[in-house]
Parts: C-alpha cells; sequence; structure tokens
C-alpha cells in the first residue's frame, strides 16, 4: 500500500476498478486511504451510454479530456456507484443516475475510481468501450504531460 501512495503522490497515474457487492474491496482500500471514498451496490447497468447532455441523467461529462471522441460506451453488466467529495468528482453517471466513474488530480496526480470493471471484458467492441479505456490511459500518463518519469521505488 505504501509502494503505490508514493508512486501515486510522485505524480503516477492509478486506475482503481471494482465492480458489485464485494467486488471492489481492493479498489475501497484505496480509495479509503487516499480520499476517503468507497463504492456500494449491486446495481444491473447492462446499458450502453453517451455523453451526458443537459439534464439528462446519465452518460459520460462532456469537455473532459477522457470524453473525447466518445459518442457511446457500454457501462457495464453489474455495477457500483462511487462516492465523490471536493476532490474526487463525477466522470461517468450510470443508467440508474449514480455515478459509476470518478476522478481526481489531487497531489499534482490523476486516478481514477471505477464500480464497472465488467465493461472491460463483456461488449467491448460494441459499444465504444476501446476508444473510453484508451483515453484514461492517455490521460492517467500525465508524466508524460510533464517529461517526467516515475520510479516505482
Amino acid at each position: 500500500a505504501k509502494v503505490v501512495e508514493r508512486f501515486y503522490k510522485a505524480g503516477g497515474g492509478l486506475y482503481l476498478w471494482g465492480d458489485n457487492d464485494p467486488l471492489h474491496a481492493d479498489a475501497d482500500f484505496f480509495g479509503q486511504r487516499l480520499f476517503g471514498v468507497r463504492m456500494r451496490g449491486d446495481y444491473q447497468g447492462e446499458r450502453v451510454i453517451g455523453v451526458k447532455e443537459h439534464g439528462a441523467h446519465c452518460g459520460i461529462i462532456p469537455g473532459h479530456p477522457i470524453s473525447t471522441g466518445i459518442a457511446r460506451f457500454y457501462e457495464g453488466i453489474t455495477i457500483a456507484a462511487v462516492q465523490t467529495n471536493s476532490q474526487v468528482k463525477p466522470l461517468v453517471y450510470s443508467s440508474d443516475g449514480n455515478v459509476v466513474t470518478a476522478y481526481s488530480e489531487s497531489y499534482g496526480s490523476r486516478l481514477l475510481f471505477d464500480g464497472g470493471f465488467t465493461r472491460l471484458w463483456h461488449k467491448w467492441d460494441s459499444a465504444g468501450t476501446g476508444r473510453f479505456v484508451t483515453n484514461c490511459a492517455a490521460w492517467l500518463a500525465n508524466a508524460a504531460d510533464e517529461g517526467g518519469e516515475i520510479s516505482f521505488t
């Protein structure tokens, strides 16, 4: 835990994945340790969502670098809602209106906290999820933005 925390606080990007209860204990451990947030619930997803438009209850927040080029993507089979606070902000609202993915840029680092792990293996190709994951990886690699290196030791 100390190595992961040191990596993150030194500028490394961190993506914490979880899923429906109780499949988010590891993500919760770090979410609690770093920001006092956790996941909860066992919600049925199964929907393809897009960009959150004004007044809509679900979708990815427009204008964030991760939402670039995304028209739609799969939310996951069963999902967990993620907590947000002043440092961890909503990025994706699931079809049930809960936050399923949140982000942070605290400590000069980037973090994603996501309760939709099943989107990584189910309906990957049919719903544009590859673009979402690619955007997430590029955003998390913020050390490259600064031209710096992150040490794992």
